[in-house]
């Protein structure tokens, strides 16, 4: 019995079924919604730079600075990564809305077992005298009135029943609501992709700036040395009594004094540097900050200039950007299922199964029932509740159309920046390397004839200033150039190597 319940319950819910045409797809690009009008190569470059249409977010460009403990490190911060952890969940959350939007476009069945138990009681009609109650009935009488018969009926009532429940999709409001489902299904797995760049950049970015502090710490103990080193000659010429004005030189000597001092005060300062920035690393490595992490002692070499492609394969390689997109596209779908809510609904409901007095009949086929009825709502008059849903889900489309324009020019700008950028910081590393040479070579002349006794102390003093800041410098330079060639990466979507096809490398 249950079989053949369940067999034409399902032969029920396979018409339904066919009636409901297909589950929705995702929404069609809204990219020609975005209104701006792109130039066929970046401003800043004029190398008719190779177009990519594939690359994504990917670790590829890590390696590209040639460094094995980068890459490890950045592995290690995308697999600990909370930020990474929440948006993984937020993406199983859209899925799983996704599957719950397009429920509705099939029918609905419950498996239904039912028992009650009743009892009823009838008042006869009155008999005159003593007259006696019926078998299996009470009697009640008083002093002033006639005897009735009161009868009593015990029932019991037991079904099983299989149910279905169905609208059918006839404008398309339940795949709409589907297909914004699935739109932001998508958004999430962008907005995950662009977490997990923006981790590997500032894991990146932090392993310089660690890179960096070790090195100023490395220039400050040298400029320590080089700061004694004076102070011992200028002591020396005081003691022995060479100068001409034993006040100047007495002030010369403090001088050099207050150099020893700051350098002092700057190793230290380079140290708490490196602690902190180790901390900052640690941190985001999910290791606790011990500042135990290490760094090679010196910055890696410039990468080679990467393909920049074109303005417009920026759309479909940046993660923040696609995201958008797809927002867009939800909230577009959005609009049409509050729209599509206004018109009339069909539903359907139906059920097969047996009733009977005694529970152990429920799978005789005998007692068999069966219902199936339809139904037609249009709705007429809630207020204005549905008009102005349709409003609100409109504006929610004009939002988030303008936030898609306003990601799409704003990461344009970070490109023409970061490429314009580059040259310059090419040019002013060039610029300090000269200085830095030039600073060197004066102090050590300006050393050389102090100590030969026709050069001046003030010359000495301000030479091995210039030649440490020259240096300090450099440094700091080629560490925001390199950082600048991460926000390169950032600004075009990670990878620069032409794709057949889409690899992303990392996974959570």
């Amino acid at each position: 019995m249950v079989s053949a319940v369940l067999s034409r319950t399902l032969l029920l819910a396979s018409a339904c079924t066919l009636l409901c045409h297909c589950a929705a797809n995702s929404p069609k690009s809204q990219q020609d919604k975005l209104d701006l009008e792109l130039p066929e190569n970046w401003k800043a470059r004029d190398d008719g730079s190779l177009e990519i249409k594939k690359a994504v977010a990917d670790s590829d460009w890590v390696s590209s600075f040639g460094n094995r403990q980068l890459v490890s490190l950045v592995n290690e911060a995308v697999e600990n990564n909370f930020d990474l952890d929440a948006a993984a969940a937020r993406i199983r959350l859209a899925e799983a809305n996704a599957r719950i939007a397009g429920a509705d476009l099939y029918p609905q069945l419950d498996l239904n077992l039912s028992g009650s138990r009743s009892q009823r009681s009838f008042i006869g009609f009155p008999f005159g005298g003593g007259g006696s109650s019926r078998s299996g009935g009470s009697t009640a009488s008083s002093a002033s009135q006639p005897q009735e018969t009161v009868l009593t009926s015990l029932s019991n009532d037991f079904g099983l029943s299989l149910d279905i429940t169905w609208e059918a999709d006839i404008w398309g409001r339940v795949r709409a609501g589907q297909s914004a489902a699935i739109a932001n299904v998508e958004a999430s797995r962008a907005d995950f992709a662009a977490t997990e760049l923006s981790v590997a950049a500032q894991t990146t970015k932090i392993w310089l700036a660690l890179i960096e502090a070790r090195q100023l710490n490395a220039l400050a103990k040298r400029t320590l040395e080089v700061f004694k080193n004076t102070e011992r000659i200028i002591r020396d010429q005081f003691e022995l009594g060479v100068a001409n004005d034993q006040s100047d030189a007495a002030a010369q000597l403090r001088l050099a004094m207050v150099d020893v001092a700051n350098a002092e005060e700057a190793v230290a300062q380079s140290q708490d540097l490196i602690e902190q920035t180790a901390r900052q690393l640690e941190i985001l490595l999910g290791r606790y900050p011990a500042a135990e992490v290490s760094a090679p002692a010196g910055l890696p070499g410039m990468p080679k200039t990467p393909p920049s492609g074109v303005p417009a394969s920026l759309l479909e390689r940046r993660p923040d950007i696609r995201a958008a997109e797809r927002r867009v596209a939800e909230a577009d779908r959005r609009a049409l299922q509050a729209k599509l809510g206004r018109l009339p609904r069909l539903s359907l409901t139906g059920s097969y199964g047996t009733s009977s007095e005694d529970f152990s009949e429920l799978l005789n086929t005998d007692f068999t029932v069966w219902r199936l009825a339809g139904q037609a709502a249009q709705p007429i008059f809630q207020a204005g509740a549905l008009l102005q849903n349709q409003r609100a889900r409109e504006a929610e489309t004009e939002t988030a159309l303008a936030s898609y324009r306003q990601t799409a020019l704003s990461a344009f700008g970070e490109v023409e920046n970061a490429l314009s950028a580059d040259k310059y910081f090419a040019a002013r590393e060039q610029a300090l390397i000269a200085a830095s040479d030039n600073a060197r070579e004066a102090y050590s002349e300006a050393e050389e004839a102090y100590v030969g006794g026709v050069g001046d102390i003030l010359t000495l003093l301000n030479a091995q200033q210039r030649a440490v800041q020259a240096e300090r410098s450099l440094i700091s330079v080629r560490r925001l150039r390199l950082e600048n060639r991460v926000d390169l990466h950032l600004a075009l979507g990670g990878d620069f190597k032409a794709r057949d096809t889409e690899t992303v490398i990392y996974s959570k």
